[in-house]
Protein backbone atom coordinates (compact mmCIF):
# COMPACT_ATOMS: atom_id res chain seq x y z
CA UNK A 1 0.00 0.00 0.00
CA UNK A 2 1.17 3.29 -1.12
CA UNK A 3 2.76 6.15 1.63
CA UNK A 4 -0.24 8.30 0.51
CA UNK A 5 -3.22 9.37 2.51
CA UNK A 6 -5.59 6.80 0.88
CA UNK A 7 -9.58 7.06 2.24
CA UNK A 8 -10.59 3.30 3.88
CA UNK A 9 -13.77 4.01 1.38
CA UNK A 10 -11.74 3.94 -1.81
CA UNK A 11 -10.68 0.19 -3.11
CA UNK A 12 -8.01 -0.46 -1.30
CA UNK A 13 -4.21 -1.82 -2.65
CA UNK A 14 -2.72 -5.24 -2.18
CA UNK A 15 -2.17 -5.72 1.84
CA UNK A 16 1.86 -5.56 2.20
CA UNK A 17 3.01 -8.68 3.53
CA UNK A 18 4.11 -9.24 7.43
CA UNK A 19 7.65 -9.40 7.71
CA UNK A 20 9.17 -11.64 10.28
CA UNK A 21 8.48 -15.59 11.23
CA UNK A 22 6.82 -15.08 14.50
CA UNK A 23 4.36 -11.71 13.79
CA UNK A 24 4.15 -13.33 10.18
CA UNK A 25 3.04 -16.53 11.20
CA UNK A 26 2.18 -17.05 14.81
CA UNK A 27 0.32 -13.69 15.62
CA UNK A 28 -1.41 -13.63 12.40
CA UNK A 29 -2.73 -16.91 12.90
CA UNK A 30 -3.66 -16.87 16.30
CA UNK A 31 -5.53 -13.70 15.68
CA UNK A 32 -6.89 -14.69 12.36
CA UNK A 33 -8.78 -17.44 14.63
CA UNK A 34 -9.22 -14.79 17.73
CA UNK A 35 -9.72 -11.43 16.28
CA UNK A 36 -9.01 -9.06 18.97
CA UNK A 37 -10.23 -6.69 20.35
CA UNK A 38 -14.17 -6.97 19.81
CA UNK A 39 -15.85 -4.14 18.26
CA UNK A 40 -16.95 -1.72 20.35
CA UNK A 41 -20.47 -0.66 20.80
CA UNK A 42 -20.53 2.70 19.71
CA UNK A 43 -18.08 4.64 17.78
CA UNK A 44 -17.95 8.42 18.02
CA UNK A 45 -16.62 11.37 16.42
CA UNK A 46 -16.38 15.03 17.76
CA UNK A 47 -16.79 18.01 15.89
CA UNK A 48 -14.24 19.86 16.94
CA UNK A 49 -11.14 18.08 15.42
CA UNK A 50 -8.68 19.90 18.00
CA UNK A 51 -10.42 18.77 21.06
CA UNK A 52 -8.31 15.70 21.87
CA UNK A 53 -5.02 16.99 20.89
CA UNK A 54 -5.62 19.43 23.25
CA UNK A 55 -6.06 17.13 25.95
CA UNK A 56 -3.16 14.95 24.17
CA UNK A 57 -1.30 17.76 25.03
CA UNK A 58 -2.38 18.36 28.05
CA UNK A 59 -1.38 14.72 29.06
CA UNK A 60 2.08 15.08 28.61
CA UNK A 61 2.20 18.60 30.45
CA UNK A 62 2.50 20.88 27.15
CA UNK A 63 -0.56 23.78 28.17
CA UNK A 64 -0.01 25.51 24.38
CA UNK A 65 -0.95 22.86 22.60
CA UNK A 66 2.15 22.52 20.18
CA UNK A 67 3.74 19.30 21.03
CA UNK A 68 1.18 17.66 19.01
CA UNK A 69 -0.48 19.45 16.13
CA UNK A 70 -3.81 19.17 14.87
CA UNK A 71 -2.91 17.33 11.48
CA UNK A 72 -0.66 15.21 12.68
CA UNK A 73 0.49 11.83 11.46
CA UNK A 74 0.06 9.65 13.68
CA UNK A 75 0.65 5.52 13.40
CA UNK A 76 -1.08 2.83 15.44
CA UNK A 77 1.48 -0.10 15.57
CA UNK A 78 -0.64 -3.46 15.97
CA UNK A 79 -3.80 -1.88 15.93
CA UNK A 80 -5.95 -5.05 15.99
CA UNK A 81 -9.60 -4.96 14.87
CA UNK A 82 -10.33 -1.43 15.81
CA UNK A 83 -8.16 1.09 17.33
CA UNK A 84 -6.56 2.53 13.59
CA UNK A 85 -10.64 3.35 12.98
CA UNK A 86 -11.20 4.89 16.86
CA UNK A 87 -7.40 7.15 16.68
CA UNK A 88 -9.14 8.32 12.76
CA UNK A 89 -12.40 9.03 14.44
CA UNK A 90 -10.98 10.68 18.07
CA UNK A 91 -8.40 13.07 15.66
CA UNK A 92 -10.28 13.91 12.53
CA UNK A 93 -7.82 16.78 11.44
CA UNK A 94 -4.78 13.90 11.51
CA UNK A 95 -3.45 11.14 8.98
CA UNK A 96 -3.30 7.79 10.40
CA UNK A 97 -1.36 4.47 9.37
CA UNK A 98 -2.73 1.64 11.03
CA UNK A 99 -0.62 -1.36 11.06
CA UNK A 100 -0.93 -5.14 11.99
CA UNK A 101 -0.03 -8.72 11.29
CA UNK A 102 -3.06 -10.02 11.21
CA UNK A 103 -4.88 -9.49 8.04
CA UNK A 104 -8.29 -10.56 9.46
CA UNK A 105 -8.15 -7.76 12.26
CA UNK A 106 -7.54 -5.59 9.25
CA UNK A 107 -10.35 -6.33 7.38
CA UNK A 108 -12.22 -5.95 9.82
CA UNK A 109 -11.10 -2.31 10.73
CA UNK A 110 -11.44 -1.79 6.86
CA UNK A 111 -15.08 -2.86 6.65
CA UNK A 112 -16.20 -0.76 9.69
CA UNK A 113 -14.12 2.34 8.22
CA UNK A 114 -15.72 2.07 5.16
CA UNK A 115 -18.70 1.82 6.65
CA UNK A 116 -18.77 4.91 8.49
CA UNK A 117 -17.04 6.62 5.44
CA UNK A 118 -13.75 7.40 7.11
CA UNK A 119 -11.08 9.35 4.97
CA UNK A 120 -8.54 10.06 6.99
CA UNK A 121 -7.07 6.42 7.83
CA UNK A 122 -4.92 3.82 5.88
CA UNK A 123 -4.37 0.28 6.87
CA UNK A 124 -1.06 -1.77 6.26
CA UNK A 125 -0.57 -5.36 5.89
CA UNK A 126 2.84 -5.10 8.30
CA UNK A 127 4.81 -6.90 11.08
CA UNK A 128 6.27 -4.27 13.98
CA UNK A 129 9.73 -6.11 13.91
CA UNK A 130 11.12 -4.21 11.38
CA UNK A 131 8.80 -1.63 10.10
CA UNK A 132 11.24 0.96 8.37
CA UNK A 133 9.77 4.51 9.49
CA UNK A 134 12.16 7.52 10.36
CA UNK A 135 10.57 10.34 11.93
CA UNK A 136 7.55 10.01 10.06
CA UNK A 137 5.07 10.66 13.35
CA UNK A 138 3.99 12.94 15.48
CA UNK A 139 2.18 10.21 18.11
CA UNK A 140 2.76 6.93 17.90
CA UNK A 141 0.27 4.41 19.60
CA UNK A 142 1.52 0.92 20.60
CA UNK A 143 -0.70 -0.76 23.49
CA UNK A 144 -0.51 -4.50 24.46
CA UNK A 145 1.60 -5.64 21.29
CA UNK A 146 5.35 -5.59 21.92
CA UNK A 147 5.09 -8.16 24.59
CA UNK A 148 3.85 -10.58 22.19
CA UNK A 149 7.18 -10.59 20.11
CA UNK A 150 10.17 -12.94 21.20
CA UNK A 151 12.23 -9.68 21.73
CA UNK A 152 10.40 -6.59 22.78
CA UNK A 153 12.72 -4.56 22.77
CA UNK A 154 13.25 -4.63 18.43
CA UNK A 155 9.88 -3.57 18.29
CA UNK A 156 10.42 -0.75 20.89
CA UNK A 157 13.47 0.96 18.79
CA UNK A 158 11.36 0.34 15.63
CA UNK A 159 9.02 2.83 17.18
CA UNK A 160 10.98 4.65 18.25
CA UNK A 161 13.02 5.32 15.17
CA UNK A 162 9.89 6.80 13.88
CA UNK A 163 9.07 9.11 16.46
CA UNK A 164 9.92 12.92 15.63
CA UNK A 165 11.72 14.89 17.95
CA UNK A 166 9.17 16.16 19.98
CA UNK A 167 6.57 13.17 19.27
CA UNK A 168 4.34 11.59 21.70
CA UNK A 169 4.74 7.48 22.10
CA UNK A 170 1.95 5.62 23.95
CA UNK A 171 2.82 2.65 25.25
CA UNK A 172 1.55 -0.39 27.11
CA UNK A 173 3.15 -3.62 28.24
CA UNK A 174 2.01 -6.01 30.62
CA UNK A 175 2.64 -5.53 34.49
CA UNK A 176 4.39 -8.23 35.99
CA UNK A 177 1.63 -8.14 38.89
CA UNK A 178 -1.10 -8.59 36.73
CA UNK A 179 -0.06 -11.57 35.11
CA UNK A 180 1.15 -13.80 37.16
CA UNK A 181 -1.88 -16.27 36.84
CA UNK A 182 -1.89 -16.41 33.18
CA UNK A 183 1.61 -17.17 33.00
CA UNK A 184 1.26 -20.29 35.31
CA UNK A 185 -1.89 -21.70 33.18
CA UNK A 186 0.42 -20.92 29.94
CA UNK A 187 2.57 -23.13 31.47
CA UNK A 188 0.24 -25.58 32.07
CA UNK A 189 -0.98 -25.66 28.59
CA UNK A 190 2.42 -26.24 27.46
CA UNK A 191 2.93 -29.09 29.64
CA UNK A 192 -0.39 -30.41 28.32
CA UNK A 193 0.68 -30.75 25.02
CA UNK A 194 -1.32 -27.69 23.38
CA UNK A 195 1.25 -26.98 21.16
CA UNK A 196 0.71 -30.54 19.54
CA UNK A 197 -2.80 -30.06 18.98
CA UNK A 198 -2.95 -28.52 15.26
CA UNK A 199 -5.76 -26.62 15.11
CA UNK A 200 -6.91 -23.21 17.40
CA UNK A 201 -10.31 -24.19 18.07
CA UNK A 202 -9.15 -27.30 19.22
CA UNK A 203 -6.36 -25.54 21.48
CA UNK A 204 -9.18 -23.30 22.75
CA UNK A 205 -11.24 -26.65 23.48
CA UNK A 206 -8.38 -28.20 25.28
CA UNK A 207 -7.46 -24.85 27.07
CA UNK A 208 -11.48 -24.48 28.54
CA UNK A 209 -11.21 -27.87 29.19
CA UNK A 210 -8.08 -27.52 31.47
CA UNK A 211 -9.40 -24.16 33.18
CA UNK A 212 -12.17 -26.24 34.42
CA UNK A 213 -10.44 -28.55 36.29
CA UNK A 214 -8.52 -25.71 38.55
CA UNK A 215 -10.18 -25.05 41.77
CA UNK A 216 -12.27 -21.97 41.55
CA UNK A 217 -11.33 -21.25 45.28
CA UNK A 218 -7.40 -20.66 45.03
CA UNK A 219 -5.27 -17.52 43.22
CA UNK A 220 -6.05 -19.04 39.71
CA UNK A 221 -9.49 -20.39 40.23
CA UNK A 222 -10.65 -17.00 41.19
CA UNK A 223 -8.72 -14.62 38.44
CA UNK A 224 -10.65 -17.14 36.01
CA UNK A 225 -13.89 -16.57 37.07
CA UNK A 226 -13.08 -12.73 36.21
CA UNK A 227 -12.87 -13.95 32.40
CA UNK A 228 -16.32 -16.65 32.88
CA UNK A 229 -18.43 -14.24 31.16
CA UNK A 230 -15.69 -12.79 28.29
CA UNK A 231 -16.21 -14.33 24.67
CA UNK A 232 -13.58 -16.50 22.39
CA UNK A 233 -11.45 -13.66 21.63
CA UNK A 234 -10.91 -12.17 24.74
CA UNK A 235 -10.50 -15.52 26.87
CA UNK A 236 -7.89 -16.66 23.88
CA UNK A 237 -5.93 -13.06 24.44
CA UNK A 238 -5.69 -13.00 28.27
CA UNK A 239 -4.71 -17.08 29.10
CA UNK A 240 -3.56 -18.32 25.23
CA UNK A 241 -1.07 -16.13 24.22
CA UNK A 242 1.38 -18.09 22.16
CA UNK A 243 4.02 -15.85 23.74
CA UNK A 244 4.63 -12.82 26.38
CA UNK A 245 6.78 -10.62 27.99
CA UNK A 246 5.79 -8.51 31.48
CA UNK A 247 7.64 -6.00 33.09
CA UNK A 248 8.05 -4.11 36.63
CA UNK A 249 8.10 0.14 35.64
CA UNK A 250 12.20 -0.58 36.10
CA UNK A 251 12.83 -3.00 33.70
CA UNK A 252 10.18 -1.01 31.32
CA UNK A 253 12.06 2.48 32.22
CA UNK A 254 15.13 0.39 31.67
CA UNK A 255 14.17 -0.89 27.73
CA UNK A 256 12.77 2.35 26.91
CA UNK A 257 16.68 3.48 27.91
CA UNK A 258 18.05 1.35 25.71
CA UNK A 259 16.34 2.36 22.91
CA UNK A 260 16.75 6.24 23.52
CA UNK A 261 13.76 6.65 24.83
CA UNK A 262 12.15 7.79 28.57
CA UNK A 263 9.02 7.24 30.29
CA UNK A 264 7.45 10.85 30.53
CA UNK A 265 4.45 10.07 32.54
CA UNK A 266 1.25 7.44 33.29
CA UNK A 267 -1.82 7.72 30.85
CA UNK A 268 -4.63 7.73 32.81
CA UNK A 269 -6.39 5.01 30.45
CA UNK A 270 -10.32 3.85 30.50
CA UNK A 271 -9.30 -0.34 32.33
CA UNK A 272 -7.46 1.48 35.07
CA UNK A 273 -10.63 3.64 35.65
CA UNK A 274 -12.78 0.79 35.53
CA UNK A 275 -10.62 -1.06 38.30
CA UNK A 276 -10.41 1.77 40.21
CA UNK A 277 -6.65 1.44 40.23
CA UNK A 278 -5.43 4.43 37.89
CA UNK A 279 -3.52 6.81 40.69
CA UNK A 280 0.33 5.79 41.19
CA UNK A 281 0.34 7.49 44.72
CA UNK A 282 -0.15 5.48 47.68
CA UNK A 283 -1.18 6.97 50.98
CA UNK A 284 1.91 7.38 52.39
CA UNK A 285 1.59 9.08 56.04
CA UNK A 286 2.91 12.97 56.91
CA UNK A 287 6.09 13.20 58.33
CA UNK A 288 9.72 11.89 57.39
CA UNK A 289 8.30 9.54 55.51
CA UNK A 290 6.06 11.15 52.97
CA UNK A 291 8.88 13.55 52.83
CA UNK A 292 11.12 11.03 51.70
CA UNK A 293 8.75 9.84 49.03
CA UNK A 294 7.58 12.79 47.37
CA UNK A 295 11.33 13.26 46.81
CA UNK A 296 11.84 10.78 44.92
CA UNK A 297 12.19 10.97 40.93
CA UNK A 298 8.79 9.88 38.82
CA UNK A 299 10.37 6.50 37.95
CA UNK A 300 11.35 5.50 41.20
CA UNK A 301 8.53 6.71 42.90
CA UNK A 302 6.14 4.54 40.42
CA UNK A 303 8.20 1.89 41.07
CA UNK A 304 7.96 2.09 44.55
CA UNK A 305 3.85 2.06 44.16
CA UNK A 306 4.27 -0.83 41.28
CA UNK A 307 6.13 -2.87 44.25
CA UNK A 308 3.55 -2.01 47.00
CA UNK A 309 0.56 -2.28 45.34
CA UNK A 310 1.71 -4.90 43.21
CA UNK A 311 -1.97 -6.61 41.34
CA UNK A 312 -3.79 -3.40 42.43
CA UNK A 313 -1.05 -0.82 40.87
CA UNK A 314 -2.06 0.49 37.89
CA UNK A 315 -1.24 -0.59 33.72
CA UNK A 316 1.79 -0.14 32.92
CA UNK A 317 0.62 2.14 30.21
CA UNK A 318 2.72 5.16 29.59
CA UNK A 319 3.54 8.43 27.45
CA UNK A 320 7.08 8.14 26.24
CA UNK A 321 9.50 10.59 24.56
CA UNK A 322 12.65 10.85 23.32
CA UNK A 323 15.37 10.41 26.09
CA UNK A 324 17.20 13.80 26.82
CA UNK A 325 13.95 16.16 25.82
CA UNK A 326 12.98 18.30 28.62
CA UNK A 327 10.36 16.89 30.78
CA UNK A 328 8.06 18.18 33.44
CA UNK A 329 8.02 16.44 36.65
CA UNK A 330 4.65 15.20 38.11
CA UNK A 331 5.28 18.34 40.96
CA UNK A 332 5.66 20.65 38.59
CA UNK A 333 2.70 19.87 36.43
CA UNK A 334 0.56 20.09 39.61
CA UNK A 335 2.11 23.34 40.15
CA UNK A 336 1.29 24.19 36.90
CA UNK A 337 -2.40 22.91 37.23
CA UNK A 338 -3.03 25.31 40.32
CA UNK A 339 -1.31 28.46 38.97
CA UNK A 340 -3.27 27.81 35.38
CA UNK A 341 -6.74 29.43 34.55
CA UNK A 342 -8.91 26.49 32.91
CA UNK A 343 -12.59 26.84 31.10
CA UNK A 344 -14.78 24.30 30.49
CA UNK A 345 -14.46 21.89 27.54
CA UNK A 346 -17.28 21.18 24.99
CA UNK A 347 -18.38 19.91 21.48
CA UNK A 348 -20.62 17.84 20.09
CA UNK A 349 -20.57 14.40 19.33
CA UNK A 350 -21.53 12.37 16.40
CA UNK A 351 -22.12 8.36 17.50
CA UNK A 352 -22.98 5.14 15.80
CA UNK A 353 -23.95 2.36 17.44
CA UNK A 354 -23.10 -1.78 16.79
CA UNK A 355 -26.80 -3.47 15.36
CA UNK A 356 -26.98 -6.87 16.08
CA UNK A 357 -25.88 -7.97 12.22
CA UNK A 358 -22.48 -6.34 13.39
CA UNK A 359 -22.80 -3.06 11.35
CA UNK A 360 -23.14 0.20 12.57
CA UNK A 361 -25.61 2.71 12.67
CA UNK A 362 -25.73 6.41 13.49
CA UNK A 363 -27.47 7.27 16.79
CA UNK A 364 -28.61 11.00 17.54
CA UNK A 365 -25.65 13.76 18.07
CA UNK A 366 -25.13 14.79 21.07
CA UNK A 367 -23.54 17.29 23.84
CA UNK A 368 -20.13 16.22 24.97
CA UNK A 369 -18.73 15.65 27.60
CA UNK A 370 -22.47 14.31 28.35
CA UNK A 371 -21.03 13.06 32.36
CA UNK A 372 -20.34 15.16 34.68
CA UNK A 373 -16.63 14.94 36.43
CA UNK A 374 -16.50 12.69 39.47
CA UNK A 375 -18.10 13.75 42.62
CA UNK A 376 -14.78 14.46 44.53
CA UNK A 377 -13.64 17.36 42.12
CA UNK A 378 -17.07 18.74 41.12
CA UNK A 379 -17.43 21.60 43.28
CA UNK A 380 -13.76 22.98 41.48
CA UNK A 381 -15.23 21.72 38.11
CA UNK A 382 -18.47 23.89 38.65
CA UNK A 383 -16.64 27.09 40.07
CA UNK A 384 -14.50 27.54 36.53
CA UNK A 385 -15.22 30.87 34.70
CA UNK A 386 -12.25 30.73 32.48
CA UNK A 387 -11.08 33.95 35.17
CA UNK A 388 -9.79 32.64 37.90
CA UNK A 389 -6.48 30.33 38.14
CA UNK A 390 -7.21 26.57 40.10
CA UNK A 391 -5.41 28.06 43.12
CA UNK A 392 -7.67 31.15 43.03
CA UNK A 393 -10.93 29.14 43.11
CA UNK A 394 -9.67 26.85 45.68
CA UNK A 395 -9.10 29.86 48.38
CA UNK A 396 -12.86 31.16 47.21
CA UNK A 397 -14.07 28.08 48.03
CA UNK A 398 -12.51 27.27 51.26
CA UNK A 399 -10.84 24.42 50.72
CA UNK A 400 -7.12 23.60 50.68
CA UNK A 401 -5.81 20.22 48.94
CA UNK A 402 -3.09 17.75 50.02
CA UNK A 403 -0.32 17.54 46.83
CA UNK A 404 -1.90 13.93 45.77
CA UNK A 405 -5.59 14.73 45.98
CA UNK A 406 -4.22 17.98 43.61
CA UNK A 407 -2.50 15.44 41.64
CA UNK A 408 -5.85 13.60 41.69
CA UNK A 409 -7.82 16.68 40.66
CA UNK A 410 -5.84 17.06 37.45
CA UNK A 411 -6.06 14.01 36.53
CA UNK A 412 -9.90 13.70 37.23
CA UNK A 413 -10.38 17.37 35.31
CA UNK A 414 -7.97 17.62 32.22
CA UNK A 415 -6.95 14.25 30.73
CA UNK A 416 -8.08 12.87 27.85
CA UNK A 417 -9.84 10.09 29.67
CA UNK A 418 -11.41 12.80 31.72
CA UNK A 419 -11.98 15.73 29.04
CA UNK A 420 -13.41 18.14 31.20
CA UNK A 421 -11.32 21.22 31.82
CA UNK A 422 -8.95 23.22 28.58
CA UNK A 423 -5.80 25.68 29.79
CA UNK A 424 -7.54 28.79 28.46
CA UNK A 425 -5.00 30.30 26.21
Amino acid sequence: MSEQRVPTHQPPSAPEPARGDHEGQTLNSFYGAFPYPWSPHQLTTLDDPAFYTRFLCQDVGDDTGGRVPVDADIWVAGCGTNQALITALRFPGARVLGTDASENSLALCEANARSLGVSNLTLRHEGLTKAAYREQFDYVLCTGVIHHNPDPSVCLRSLAAALRPDAVLELMVYNTYHRQEMIAFQKALTLIGIDQVGELPERLALARGLGESVPADGLLGRKMEMFEYTDEAAWADSWMSPLEHSYSVEELAAMADGCGLALETPTVNAFDQVSDSNQWDVPVPDGELRARYDALPDPTRWQLVNLLLMDRSPMLWFYLGRAGRPRRTEAERDRAFLDTVHRHSAARQRRWTRQPDGGYQEAATTAFPAAKPPAAVRPLYDAVDGERTIRQLLADLGGTLTPAEVRSARLQLTSSQFPFLVAAR
